[in-house]
């Protein structure tokens, strides 16, 4: 196990240092090598109200981690919406453009969609399971790139302004970028507090007076037509210096508000596998069988100091899973090797909300099995998009 280096930061927002802690945590997360403990501690700018965390991983250990976490798993459903991507983009670009998508991943289908209305496309990702162009945008030319994207991005970099002055180096003259970020104003309804993984946490306000600050003008937002609107938002920003922005007087009592209310749902969340637990321990004890289906950071919570017992699985159909709980001495099985067990569990536990539709889809085609409220949980159903 590997804990990453903290260092403490200033605000990036205003440059104060006038910080209010208001959330902490930790979990740890696995790659395909390697187990961190990430440590989180989340803090508000009592001058401008930007929250962010501080102390927060090094910019060196979240690069290591990133060059070999696991990939986004391009199967369907998409974690966002292609449709919405394209929709976005089509104003401002053309068939002589020159795109650019930053920490794209496995972003295949995206880019072969988008290739239809644009020049060109290179995929920049750390990360080396992923079929990326380049590792970093700071061997592109100057003055280069029409059209600049990072999509989920800018909430994991601990040096925003640094990242901002290199998309800003290599965009042409009125180049755009496009961003798409957690809102902090839907912390309230969902559990972004538990991705230990995002250092900084955007409201609208608060990621233009820091773009600004760096040479870009805010000229578009989204919100339900974003490519994930349950949530974030997507900003469009033009390379134009913009120094005249409002101030918010009341940003800071807003996103204070909004930090306290994702605490209480990451604490609703820690309550339900706090009772699942105890559900799984009962069902062992009458000799029942449990299915946990997905491997993702609520099913490590569960298991973490808690041995699941002989008459409980886990499965997960992304076969790169199969040891990624070697160090608990858990296997992670194909569901279609498990069918039996799958059919005769008294408790089907999906720890992936987005993927309940179709795993339950899939149970029935294969088994005939349909599974009633009182032998379902849905870890973090309506809360986590």
């Amino acid at each position: 196990m590997k804990e990453l280096s903290l260092e403490k930061r200033n605000c990036e927002c205003c440059g104060g240092n006038d910080l209010e802690p208001v959330y902490s945590g930790e979990n740890y997360i696995k790659d395909r090598s390697e187990t961190y403990l990430f440590r989180q501690r989340v803090v508000i700018c009592r001058r401008c109200g930007f929250c962010f965390n501080s102390p927060c991983p090094t910019k060196e250990d979240l690069e290591n981690y990133y060059v070999s976490c696991f990939s986004i798993n391009e199967a369907p459903p998409f974690h966002y919406s292609i449709d919405a991507r394209i929709d976005a983009l089509k104003r401002y670009i053309s068939k002589k453009t020159t795109f650019v998508e930053i920490g794209g991943n496995q972003s295949g289908k995206f880019h072969e969609r988008l290739s239809e209305y644009v020049g060109s496309i290179q995929n920049v990702d750390l990360n080396d399971e992923c079929l990326s162009n380049l590792k970093t945008i700071d061997v592109l030319p100057k003055a280069s790139v029409d059209v600049l994207a990072c999509y989920d991005v800018l909430e994991h970099l601990p040096k925003i302004r640094d990242f901002l002055q290199a998309c800003l180096r290599v965009l042409k003259n009125g180049g755009i970028m496009m961003v798409e970020v957690p809102d902090i104003k839907f912390y309230s309804n969902n559990l972004m507090l538990f991705c230990v993984e995002h250092v900084n946490h955007f409201s609208v306000h608060t990621l233009e007076r820091i773009a600004s600050n760096c040479g870009f003008k805010l000229i578009e937002v989204r919100r339900a037509t974003s490519s994930r609107p349950l949530t974030g938002f997507s900003a469009v920003f033009k390379k134009e210096n913009n120094n005249d922005f409002d101030e918010a007087p009341t940003e800071y009592l807003d996103s204070l508000a909004c930090l306290k209310d994702g605490g209480e749902q990451v604490e609703r969340l820690r309550s339900q596998i706090g009772r699942l637990q105890e559900r799984i321990i009962q069902l062992n004890e009458e000799d029942k069988k449990v299915t946990l289906w997905c491997v993702t950071d609520f099913l490590y919570k569960i298991i973490d100091n808690f041995k699941l017992p002989q008459n409980s699985i886990v499965v997960d159909s992304d076969i790169r899973k199969r040891n990624y709980l070697e160090d608990k001495k858990i296997l992670v099985r194909q569901p279609i090797d498990c069918l039996e067990h799958i059919k005769d569990s008294n408790l089907l536990i999906i720890l992936s909300p987005r993927n309940k539709m179709n795993i339950l889809e899939w149970i029935k085609k294969k088994t005939g099995k349909s599974f009633n409220e009182e032998k379902l949980e849905i870890v973090g159903e309506g809360l986590y998009g």
